[in-house]
């Protein structure tokens, strides 16, 4: 993963699918660092790692210079049993950043509804809120 915030930055990073709770850095420095994810839907964007954290319904911004984590309870988040967000075993969130900032994707706890929300890349707390979910027509 390469920071898609920062195109000048040359640090490459990434997760060890056999140990999936440590993150290291490319050539530079082989430092790592631990973490406790859930999933494969991990980000980078603006010196700082963002993942769903193992058995709980949070999201934590990791930052890569200092270390420091802040942490955010996502709103009805599902995050155990087997209600994971796609058709995998792995992710109950879907996390990525664009030009208009940080984005979570993730199941709620009632069936069928997916709840997208932009959050503050800082703070995390929820800019915005989008719900869908299923009508049932007769």
């Amino acid at each position: 993963m390469r920071d898609t915030n920062n195109e000048t930055d040359p640090r490459y990073w990434t997760t060890d699918p056999n140990h999936n709770d440590i993150l290291l850095r490319g050539r530079n420095n082989g430092r790592s660092i631990t973490f406790f994810p859930q999933g494969n839907s991990h980000v980078i964007f603006n010196g700082s790692f963002y993942y769903h954290v193992k058995g709980h319904p949070n999201i934590t911004r990791l930052d890569l210079n200092t270390r420091k984590t802040t942490t955010m309870e996502l709103p009805g988040m599902v995050y155990s049993d087997d209600r994971f967000l796609y058709n995998n075993i792995r992710d109950y969130t879907d996390l990525s950043a664009d030009t208009e900032g940080l984005w979570a994707i993730y199941s709620t706890s009632y069936p069928n509804n997916t709840v997208v929300v932009k959050m503050n890349n800082m703070t995390l707390k929820v800019q915005v809120l989008f719900l869908f979910c299923e009508i049932e027509k007769d």
